[in-house]
């Protein structure tokens, strides 16, 4: 379900004429840094965040659409 959404949302925002995407995720989230690389998203890059009074490392993973089938949705 989670890969069907994510595929979903990619294509629209293909069609949509964006050429890349990016998003967050909390380093420590195994499974989210491992689901959104099956997806094809690669990081590129890192940020300490204070949450709570609490400092977490962030991931942010980027994507081209350029190479992204573009299907209609």
């Amino acid at each position: 379900m989670g890969s069907l959404l994510v595929q979903t949302a990619l294509k629209k925002l293909q069609n949509a004429g964006f050429s890349s995407v990016f998003l967050w995720v909390l380093a420590s989230n195994r499974k989210a840094v491992s689901f959104y690389g099956r997806q094809g998203f690669m990081p590129d890059g890192e940020k300490t965040a204070v949450m709570l009074d609490i400092p977490v490392r962030e991931l942010r993973f980027r994507m081209t659409l350029k190479n992204y089938p573009a299907i209609p949705v």
